[in-house]
């Protein structure tokens, strides 16, 4: 998991973070990643938005775009809100790439976005800009509790039989067992 510091003025940020907040539809379950630009006037990010709403994700962070069209966008973000709430999170990197960089790349991908939840998400977006490998820990948490749910749900209704839905007997404790018996 990623370490973070919780920012709480404008004057914190630096070109080159990364930044996180909550997104308003999932209860502050996910958050949404943007890369900061600048600070000069107005804070400037470039994040993925969703082309469903005229502000986009970025601005209202109203929805969550499952299977909805997003693009990369450069803009002026108010997030006074989420500084006073204790929200907003700036992500610790040991190597990365410079602030320069992180902002060029972030910019090349300007314009349409493939965006999917689990493997090409804002997250996956932004720490590929700063270090160069798209990895998401949120997306890989959602997978985790997807499985596990979706494990026990066909285990109530029997699609398994006793037994078949469990922790792992491979002596490390870890993961489940999937056997189906049709």
């Amino acid at each position: 998991m990623s370490t973070y510091s919780i920012i709480r003025s404008p004057e914190a940020l630096q070109a080159g973070d990364h930044i996180s907040r909550p997104i308003a539809s999932t209860f502050g379950v996910f958050t949404h990643h943007a890369l900061v630009v600048d600070t000069k006037d107005g804070i400037t990010l470039i994040e993925v938005v969703s082309n469903v709403t005229s502000g986009g994700l970025g601005s209202s962070l109203a929805v969550f775009p499952f299977g909805r069209s997003c693009h990369v966008r450069e803009h002026i973000v108010d997030l006074g809100e989420y500084m006073r709430q204790g929200v907003l999170r700036r992500y610790n990197y040991g190597e990365c790439n410079a602030p320069f960089e992180a902002i060029q790349k972030a910019r090349s991908l300007l314009g349409e976005f493939d965006y999917d939840q689990f493997d090409n998400n804002c997250e996956h977006f932004v720490r590929w800009c700063k270090s160069g490998r798209g990895q998401s820990d949120q997306a890989q948490n959602a997978k985790g509790l997807l499985q596990v749910t979706g494990s026990i749900l066909l285990g109530v209704l029997g699609l398994f039989s006793p037994g078949s839905v469990g922790p792992s007997q491979s002596g490390n404790g870890v993961g489940y067992t999937y056997r189906h018996n049709f």
